[in-house]
């Protein structure tokens, strides 16, 4: 569990379906910095232990880097991920310790419930003009300017791809490269990657939103790669690893929704805040998660 909304909220739903002093018993594990103070999250992290009544594993991340036992480290060529996998073996150490035999995780949120810049264009197609009134006062707010929040939010995700490669040959600027520079010619041409990215149709201008949802989820499922990672490092340790943000019904329940639900000016993940409101702790001085969402942002 980090200090995240993601990680937290399942925390606090685990909490809900397993009251105190019930059965099973709850803890949750987390990475802390001790150094790496702009790493650190303790005090979210213990701020939502003692509020819904966790035990805590706090494991020091900075004793256990990237390759801190390089020797016992055996990449697997299904989801080659080092990232955390030193930190990670610690804390199934300590989960199995505890006799523990499920882990929860808050992969897949940022994915699910992070919403869309498309969204607003989406509304302003659909002619809710209120989304111009959402906008430039968040935008005031931040001090950008009103035209780049106009182009950012409304102009470029309606602009087709041939009129923005013109304005920007107008421009005298170079159009972007569709395949990044450091991709070696060999494997475009081994690989017929040019050929696969001419074949890929454009989203709709309408739904845009939508479809990059869908194209996450459905289309390019990079959360597979994840969940092998987890299994394969857990299953030694006789751990089953459960991702709730990967529940096939939160996922029809996200398509399902207006987009403009997940999305919305200055307030990140809107609708996962309105979904935990009351259950985890709200920072002082603030009467919902949504009202601390507006002042971070």
């Amino acid at each position: 569990m980090s200090g995240g909304l993601d990680s937290t909220s399942v925390a606090a739903m685990a909490r809900r379906c397993a009251p105190r002093g019930g059965s099973p018993d709850l803890f949750s594990s987390s990475f802390v910095f001790p150094n790496l103070r702009q790493c650190d999250e303790r005090a979210y992290i213990e701020a939502t232990a003692e509020a819904l009544d966790l035990g805590s594993e706090l494991v020091d991340a900075e004793r256990h880097w990237v390759l801190g036992d390089a020797q016992a480290y055996q990449p697997r060529l299904e989801a080659p991920l080092l990232a955390w996998e030193s930190a990670f073996r610690e804390v199934l150490r300590r989960t199995r310790s505890r006799n523990a035999r499920i882990l929860l995780t808050g992969h897949g949120g940022d994915d699910l419930m992070a919403g869309s810049f498309s969204a607003y264009a989406d509304r302003l197609l659909q002619g809710d003009l209120r989304v111009l009134f959402e906008t430039f006062p968040h935008a005031a707010s931040r001090g950008r300017s009103g035209w780049r929040t106009l182009y950012r939010y409304f102009g470029q995700p309606l602009i087709p791809e041939v009129m923005y490669r013109t304005v920007r040959r107008l421009r005298g600027k170079p159009p972007r490269p569709r395949i990044p520079e450091w991709i070696r010619p060999e494997f475009i041409h081994r690989s017929g990657l040019a050929e696969h990215l001419h074949s890929v149709p454009a989203r709709p201008a309408r739904n845009a939103a939508w479809y990059e949802l869908y194209d996450e989820v459905v289309r390019l499922r990079g959360w597979e790669r994840a969940v092998h990672w987890y299994t394969s490092n857990a299953s030694p340790f006789g751990i089953e690893v459960r991702h709730p943000f990967l529940d096939r019904r939160l996922v029809e329940l996200m398509l399902a929704i207006p987009s403009r639900l997940r999305s919305h000016p200055g307030c990140y993940k809107p609708f996962l805040r309105r979904a935990t409101d009351g259950l985890l702790p709200r920072k002082p001085g603030c009467n919902s998660l949504m009202q601390a969402c507006e002042e971070n942002h």
